[in-house]
């Protein structure tokens, strides 16, 4: 390098120091150029194309690049932290194909290993085993699996004999899995679509199919989420908790078709830290079957022989549609055998049961948790004659505030031995009263015997299809101000607009909008010619 001391013509001082001052914006541009410098771009597909440098997807590496474990490593031409690798049109796995891809190692703090898929990539099997699946992260911390904009993982002809499959009539009834997630610390799966896993369409398919969309067993800082699009699959997502295991979070996803839209539990070891928020879980009636071995739940969340969850919220959801003919409850929150889940909060859900015929048998929420918070939900079915119950309580200590009931047979069934506190809720349409196995005659007779919901009201809530209150809704402004509870996600609507200070009941606040009744024609009226 020229000296520009020299080049200048100036002399040279013996003793003279040139220093930099390098402010701190240049400083972080150069770490920042250093992190780019260390990201690296890998392109696989089933098969090597063009010219097989994994540069492009025209010139993909084969698969069996990422299975190679000496391809990982600091080396320029090796997967490690900050890497990407992209997948590249469809990928056909054989029939019970297991950890078809398989991580080797993972990433860092700020720098995950990704797995992207490019438009249009697929991972596909007959059906995939139920051990490695299609991706097996293998124990290795900072993975993120991102389906781009359009990634789909699937079988094709797994599920029912005959029920139609993406492959043609399903001809496999296996135990199958798409994603494992074993000790996964800080791991992210985002943006895929995970689809026929099973496809149950017959009352008379009644095996015990061990099936999972995601199975995450243990791990620290999991993320499921947003924009997972998961169908078909008899659990899933589940997440088995054994060992000391801290924040996990489902969010942003649509889950349809499934027996268990999500479950989480195990029997002993801890999980602190569980937030379950703004997913859409729907319609689980295909896996009825004629000897009861399914039950079906939107979460089932659990803790026994010893097992212990603690701060778990579940809120911003939209659980709709048909649960069938052996549903235990939409979310079904479980402890028993030693085990506690300890104050669950549950807010700003909609919970629709779209069925006249079908009534979960638990209720749309089922808690032998105690200590629990019920804030600003709708409850709701397609009529009070469908014989369900709102809210079943099965322990002591739980508050109910500022909720909708509407077409509800029972709106809160507390159990034998049990209290509760309740109030500014609105009840409407409910078919029957019961406190403590008790049935009352009228809410008054509820109220009195409960000495509960003083401020209710038992009106037409007049919400719209979207589930919020039109003009005129009786319970703008009807509901307590929580935000002395300090939850912050509560103080927002499930829309993520600020309550204020008057809050309605519900899970969505008035934002304007059309009247919710008709204003009445004048009379009276007289008329002036001039």
């Amino acid at each position: 390098m020229i000296n520009k001391i020299t080049s200048l013509g100036l002399p040279r001082r013996r003793g003279f120091r040139t220093r930099m001052l390098v402010s701190p914006a240049f400083l972080t541009i150069c770490l920042a150029g250093a992190s780019a410098a260390n990201a690296k771009d890998f392109y696989i597909a089933q098969t090597p194309a063009g010219t097989g440098t994994g540069q492009n997807c025209a010139n993909a590496l084969s698969y069996s690049f990422f299975n190679t474990s000496a391809n990982w490593g600091a080396g320029a031409t090796q997967i490690s932290p900050g890497s990407t690798v992209h997948l590249c049109g469809v990928f056909n796995a054989p029939a019970g194909a297991s950890g078809f891809l398989r991580f080797a190692s993972g990433g860092s703090s700020g720098n995950p290993v990704t797995l992207l898929f490019e438009s249009g990539a697929i991972l596909q099997a007959p059906y995939f085993g139920a051990s490695g699946g299609a991706i097996d992260t293998a124990g290795n911390a900072f993975v993120t699996i991102d389906g781009g904009s359009g990634g789909i993982v699937r079988n094709t002809l797994n599920g029912s004999a005959g029920a139609v499959c993406p492959g043609g009539p399903c001809t496999s009834q296996q135990d199958s899995l798409a994603i494992s997630m074993i000790d996964c610390q800080n791991c992210t799966v985002r943006n895929l679509s995970i689809a026929s896993m099973y496809v149950h369409a017959s009352l008379s398919d009644t095996a015990d199919h061990g099936v999972y969309s995601l199975r995450i067993i243990d791990g620290n800082n999991v993320t499921i989420g947003p924009a997972n699009t998961i169908t078909d699959c008899r659990w899933c997502v589940f997440y088995a908790y054994g060992k000391q295991d801290t924040n996990l979070t489902i969010a942003g996803n649509t889950i349809a078709n499934a027996q268990h839209g999500m479950a989480i539990g195990n029997n002993g070891g801890t999980l602190n830290g569980v937030a379950v928020h703004d997913n859409t879980i729907h319609d689980w009636t295909n896996w009825d079957d004629s000897a009861d071995t399914n039950h079906q739940n939107a979460l089932h969340i659990w803790a026994v022989g010893g097992g212990v969850i603690s701060n778990f919220s579940f809120y911003n959801n939209y659980l709709y549609g048909d649960m069938g003919i052996h549903a235990t409850a939409m979310l079904f929150i479980e402890q028993n055998g030693g085990g506690v889940i300890s104050s669950p909060l549950v807010y700003n859900n909609i919970f629709d049961s779209t069925s006249a015929a079908h009534a979960p048998g638990n209720g749309l929420l089922y808690s032998q948790a105690g200590s629990c918070g019920l804030y600003n939900n709708v409850f709701r079915t397609a009529t009070s004659a469908s014989a369900t119950i709102g809210v079943d309580l099965a322990a002591s200590g739980c508050t109910l505030e500022n909720n909708v009931f509407e077409n509800i047979w029972v709106a809160v069934y507390l159990e034998a031995g049990n209290s509760l506190t309740s109030d500014f809720n609105d009840y409407f349409q409910i078919g029957n009263w019961d406190y403590r196995g008790s049935f009352e005659g009228s809410f008054a007779a509820w109220s009195s015997a409960c000495g509960c919901d003083a401020h209710a009201i038992t009106a037409d809530p007049a919400l719209n299809t979207a589930f919020q209150p039109a003009a005129g809704s009786p319970v703008i402004g009807k509901g307590t101000n929580l935000s002395g509870l300090g939850i912050p996600n509560l103080n927002l609507d499930k829309a993520g607009v600020a309550r204020g200070a008057a809050w309605d009941m519900g899970a969505f606040a008035f934002s304007g909008g059309a009247p919710a009744v008709a204003p009445a024609p004048p009379t009276n009226l007289t008329v002036s010619i001039q």
